[in-house]
């Protein structure tokens, strides 16, 4: 599953690149990031600069320990999450129905309804 997910981001990153050279640096950068586990987490930055950080808790739930996993699992983040399924789900469908992609859009209807 590792290596499928890596390949589609270096698939998308040569698309974007080819697209727009000035605004793929910050989503390159956070890829990068985020696949490398330093994406700065509330416990990251209080670990590195405990006199500015003087905790480590979410500041959304201000329940847990904000650890990288923990920014995606956080029950605060939930209803932007469903928000941005939606329009992804929308977006996708309209683009596979453009281009008369009955085959993928049965696949991508079957998936979503559960």
């Amino acid at each position: 599953m590792k290596v499928l997910t890596l390949q589609i981001l270096v698939k998308a990153n040569k698309l974007l690149i080819k697209k727009d050279k000035i605004n793929t640096s910050s989503l390159l950068a956070f890829r990068f990031k985020l696949l490398s586990g330093t994406l700065p987490s509330r416990q990251l930055l209080y670990d590195r600069y405990p006199s500015t950080y003087t905790d480590n808790l979410c500041l959304r739930c201000l329940t847990a320990v904000e650890i990288q996993s923990h920014i995606f699992d956080c029950y605060k983040n939930f209803a932007t999450y469903n928000e941005m399924e939606n329009k992804i789900r929308t977006s996708l469908i309209k683009l596979v129905r453009k281009n008369n992609n009955k085959k993928l859009l049965t696949e991508i209807e079957k998936r979503t309804q559960n």
